[in-house]
C-alpha cells in the first residue's frame, strides 16, 4: 500500500468569502488601497479553498478504494492549478501529485505512479516550503516502493539514499516517519539483492536513530528492523556456510 498524506479538516469558506462571490468586496478586502487589489486577493483565497477542497475529496474517495474516482480529482487539480504561483494552491498541487501516485500505486500501474512522483519531485524539489517538503518525501518514498513492486531493487536502494540524504537533518514529524520507512525498505531491498551484511548495517542505522522515538509508525520501523536484522543474521550464517536456504 502506498503512502498517503495525512488527512486534513475540509476547510470552510467563510461568509466574508461567499458575500463576496455573491455581492462584490466584502469587509475583510474593503481596507485595500485598491478595488482589483482586494478582488485579486479574494479570488486568491477562493482559489486556495477550492484547490483543498478537491484535494479533500480525491482522499475521501481513496479512502473508499475508489482510486479511480480519485484519480479523477487529483487530476482536476492538477489541470486547474498546475501553473499557480501561489503558496497556498503550490501545496495543494503537491498533495493532489503525491495522492495521484499512491492511487495509481493502489492499482498497480506502477510506471504511471513512478512518472507522478518523478513530477512533484522535479517540480517542488527545491521547495523551502514544510508542507510541499513533506510531500516531495512522500514521493521519494512512494517511488522507492513502486520501483520495488517492478523488482527494480538497485534503483530503489538509491532513491531511499536520496530521501534519508535530503532529510536526515529535518525536524518535521511527518518526514521523521519517511526517513524511517526509507531505511527500513532500503534493508528490505538489500536483502532481496542478498546483501546482508550492507543490510544489517541499514537496520542497525534504524534502530540506532530511532529507538528512543515514541511515534508509533517509526516504532513499527524499529521493531520490524529488529526483526528483519534477526533474519539477515542468519542468512548471513547460512550463506558462510555454503547453503543457499532463503525465505
Amino acid at each position: 500500500m502506498n503512502k498517503k498524506v495525512k488527512k486534513k479538516k475540509p476547510l470552510k469558506l467563510k461568509a466574508c468569502i461567499v458575500a463576496l462571490s455573491l455581492c462584490g468586496l466584502s469587509a475583510p478586502f474593503a481596507l485595500s488601497s485598491s478595488p482589483v487589489m482586494a478582488a485579486e486577493t479574494a479570488s486568491n483565497v477562493v482559489q486556495e479553498q477550492v484547490a483543498m477542497a478537491l484535494h479533500d475529496k480525491g482522499l475521501d474517495l481513496s479512502e473508499l478504494h475508489r482510486y479511480e474516482e480519485a484519480l479523477a480529482v487529483d487530476n482536476e487539480v492538477i489541470t486547474r492549478f498546475g501553473n499557480s504561483q501561489d503558496t497556498k494552491i503550490q501545496e495543494a498541487m503537491a498533495r493532489a501529485l503525491l495522492n495521484k501516485g499512491a492511487d495509481l500505486g493502489n492499482l498497480h500501474r506502477y510506471e504511471e505512479a513512478l512518472a507522478v512522483s518523478n513530477d512533484l519531485i522535479t517540480r517542488f524539489g527545491n521547495s523551502q516550503d514544510k508542507i510541499i517538503q513533506e510531500q516531495v518525501a512522500g514521493a521519494l518514498l512512494n517511488k522507492g516502493l513502486d520501483l520495488n513492486n517492478l523488482h527494480r531493487y538497485e534503483e530503489a536502494i538509491a532513491t531511499y539514499n536520496d530521501l534519508i540524504t535530503r532529510f536526515s537533518n529535518s525536524q518535521d514529524k511527518i518526514i521523521h516517519e519517511d526517513v524511517a520507512g526509507a531505511l527500513h525498505n532500503k534493508g528490505l531491498d538489500l536483502y532481496n539483492l542478498h546483501r546482508y551484511e550492507e543490510a544489517i548495517a541499514t537496520y542497525n542505522d534504524v534502530i540506532t536513530r530511532f529507538s528512543n522515538s515514541q511515534d508509533k509508525i517509526i516504532q513499527k520501523d524499529v521493531a520490524t528492523a529488529l526483526y528483519s536484522k534477526e533474519n539477515d543474521l542468519y542468512q548471513l550464517q547460512l550463506q558462510v556456510r555454503g547453503i543457499g536456504l532463503s525465505f
